[in-house]
């Protein structure tokens, strides 16, 4: 940050700068995303956090032309914040941010199922994570995990609403350690608990397989049903 406290970037490695960035891909015809965290670190390390710029960030991501923004917890752990707390102040600068540039950015909350998000959730961002992350072992994921995810995600379905969903963390499907059956099972579960639809996959070298799985369209059609439906879990085995 500067002396005023705003994000500053390395014009070296970004040439043109985040805006630049958001540009390009929204030439692509995709929206642009960007992270930060609820502290004032972040899970890969030091002063990756927003904590004291909720409403300097905020407006500076939407500036940028940023459509969604990733707010993780690590940082709120190491302060010992309340994240029903925090995420309402950040739902709070992200109002003020978009009365003020008229460009709305969807909001994750990232505090991982610990503090019971689908109770506060709903009233401050637009999905909330209701579990750890899937894998922590980049683009390599065990089958089992994926399934524990799905039960959570499947625990609170009346927190869920429009625009209000139950995060189960971001896809997936082409990872080493699963099939391509179970990438496909995989998008088809993530589709029918009306979840946040994510590629966790490196989008420019996907396989022609998993493209087809992530644009399967009775798939999505399903995982973005008009009036938000979602699977409820009656039995399991026993």
């Amino acid at each position: 940050r500067d002396s005023s406290g705003n994000i500053t970037v390395n014009q070296s490695k970004w040439p043109g700068g985040m805006q630049a960035v958001a540009s390009y891909i929204h030439s692509k015809g995709l929206k642009a995303g960007i992270y930060t965290d609820a502290g004032a670190n972040g899970c890969g390390g030091a002063n990756q956090g927003s904590y004291n710029h909720y409403n300097q960030d905020m407006l500076q991501f939407e500036k940028w032309g940023f459509d969604y923004v990733k707010v993780d917890w690590c940082g709120g752990v190491n302060l010992g914040l309340n994240p029903a707390t925090q995420y309402a102040q950040i739902r709070d600068a992200i109002a003020k941010a978009t009365a003020q540039t008229g460009h709305p950015m969807g909001f994750s909350i990232c505090e991982w199922g610990v503090s019971d998000p689908w109770n506060w959730g709903p009233a401050s961002g637009n999905s909330w994570r209701v579990s750890n992350d899937i894998s922590f072992n980049q683009g390599r994921v065990a089958w089992s995990d994926i399934l524990k995810n799905f039960d959570a995600g499947t625990l609170h379905p009346d927190a869920q609403s429009l625009e209000s969903y139950n995060d189960l963390d971001m896809m997936e499907v082409g990872a080493g350690g699963i099939s391509t059956t179970e990438s496909q099972a995989h998008f088809s579960l993530w589709a029918i608990a009306g979840a946040p639809l994510l590629a966790g996959n490196n989008i420019t070298n996907m396989s022609s397989t998993t493209r087809s799985i992530l644009t399967n369209s009775e798939d999505r059609a399903v995982g973005q049903d008009a009036l938000g439906f979602r699977a409820i879990k009656v039995s399991g085995p026993s």
